[in-house]
């Protein structure tokens, strides 16, 4: 019996499901996601200057008015919408993740679904839930394939990047109600636009600040595309030069691309983020916080502080100085040295940690100069099995000597986050608009999408950030 590709097996699958299929805690997870996402956008607005400068930009190009850019306002073509709003969803390096996956699912999914929900109007909660849960599900199964295969994740290609092309695409062609040969289409027109390296992450650049930008555009057009009677290469995944084939020469696990689909949504796999950092510092960042709290230990009680790396936290460990001494926002949220010192010197790790200020703050750098970085190879296999270890050492005047691990951080499924620690967080990034947001918009937004489901038309929701 001949073997379908899984992009033809994901097309069957994403017109076939609606919302009466996904299980109530898929759609509790998928709420939570949408609501931090969307802070997140509203709060990357006014922290990255080149969020204005990409808005500037689509503005300029100007077109059909369809879809809203978020706070800074204005209605453009949806794609566009797409690609300014994906712009600001990962600027405080604050969104959603899956650590067994090596994903970020809902920004570029969200971006997507925001701009073709408004371009087509009167989207319900339901419908709108449904698409975002389905395109969050396959970047999961899709980073899951790469990172479960015999030789795991090279760390080459950015997954979030790449598989988000994917999810957007995803979430929205179900929105535009594409059937299944139209959504293999558009699956197909977007695997020939998926890219994104994982050097972003290891390199000073200001891009990787807008990484979900380019995936969140690509869904876009891709459906809008396949609506229009646009064929796309249907076998995209798993064919001769189809994406797994192509992009990780066959080193893959097919079992979790299709296992279980319309069974077990895979969106209980998202972690909330507690800490604005690069999914791979949160476990450092609480075992540090866990040290000083405990042992009530202050800055100037510090002698040493080690942080042990493996291979895949080497790069936000190297080179030593500029890691402790970072010049940009993006740059310190990828720093273990500075976001561990920001912990000892502020006995928390928030937004406000990585503000022009902050990374000039005497107490914090004085800290970072007393960071040492030290390999540890044992640490590689937690990371193959999907976790994010985050060992911590602290010597202090006195001659104390406190060790700590952590393997699952506040906010991961294993250790989920507070329902009011979600909307404190929310509440927090909303309030680094770039213009302020109404108190009431904020507390109506928060009361639509925890009761989404309920929700006549999600525009509602846009136009209060608009």
């Amino acid at each position: 019996m001949e073997v379908k590709d899984a992009g033809l097996v994901f097309a069957r699958y994403i017109a076939a499901t609606d919302y009466v299929a996904i299980p109530k805690e898929v759609v509790e997870s998928t709420k939570r996601s949408i609501l931090d996402t969307l802070g997140l956008m509203v709060g990357g607005s006014g922290i990255e200057p080149g969020c204005r400068e990409i808005v500037g930009l689509v503005k300029e190009a100007g077109g059909r008015e369809e879809s809203s850019i978020l706070v800074f306002g204005g209605k453009v073509p949806a794609m566009m919408a797409a690609f300014a709003n994906g712009s600001m969803s990962h600027v405080l390096n604050y969104d959603d993740i899956v650590t067994t996956a090596f994903v970020h699912p809902t920004s570029p999914t969200l971006a997507a679904a925001l701009a073709v929900a408004e371009r087509r109007g009167k989207v319900t909660g339901k419908k709108f839930i449904t698409a975002v849960t389905l395109g969050i599900d396959l970047i999961i199964r899709m980073g899951l394939a790469v990172v479960q295969s015999p030789g795991g994740f090279k760390h080459d290609w950015h997954l979030s990047q790449l598989f988000g092309t994917f999810s957007s695409t995803a979430a929205a062609g179900k929105l535009l109600g594409l059937n299944e040969d139209k959504l293999a289409d558009a699956l197909g027109i977007a695997f020939l636009q998926a890219a994104g390296s994982f050097q972003m992450d290891w390199s000073v650049n200001g891009i990787a600040c807008h990484r979900d930008a380019f995936p969140a555009k690509t869904g876009v057009l891709s459906s809008l595309l396949a609506q229009r009677g646009i064929t796309g290469i249907k076998d995209c995944l798993q064919s001769q030069a189809g994406l797994y084939n192509l992009y990780f020469r066959g080193g893959y696990n097919p079992s979790p691309l299709t296992d279980d689909l319309g069974k077990r949504f895979e969106g209980i796999r998202v972690g909330i983020k507690a800490f604005p950092v690069c999914g791979s510092i949160p476990t450092y960042v609480t075992a540090t916080l866990d040290i000083v709290r405990e042992h009530d230990i202050h800055p100037g009680d510090i002698v040493e502080i080690t942080v042990f790396f493996n291979d895949l936290t080497r790069g936000f460990c190297e080179p030593l100085e500029a890691r402790r001494k970072p010049s940009k926002r993006m740059d310190a949220s990828l720093s273990i040295p500075f976001a561990v010192a920001s912990a000892v010197a502020k006995r928390k790790v928030n937004i406000g940690s990585f503000t022009p200020e902050s990374l000039k703050d005497p107490i914090t750098l004085e800290v970072a100069q007393k960071v040492m970085t030290r390999f540890d190879s044992e640490l590689n296999a937690p990371a193959l099995r999907g976790r994010r270890p985050g060992v911590v050492a602290i010597k202090t005047k006195g001659g104390g000597s406190y060790l700590k691990r952590v393997d699952f951080p506040y906010g991961h499924p294993k250790n989920p986050m507070t329902t009011d620690d979600l909307l404190e967080k929310f509440r927090d990034c909303v309030s680094y608009a770039a213009r302020p947001i109404p108190k009431s918009n904020i507390e109506k937004a928060i009361k639509l999408i925890l009761n989404l489901e309920n929700v006549d038309d999600v525009s509602q929701v846009v136009q209060l950030f608009t």
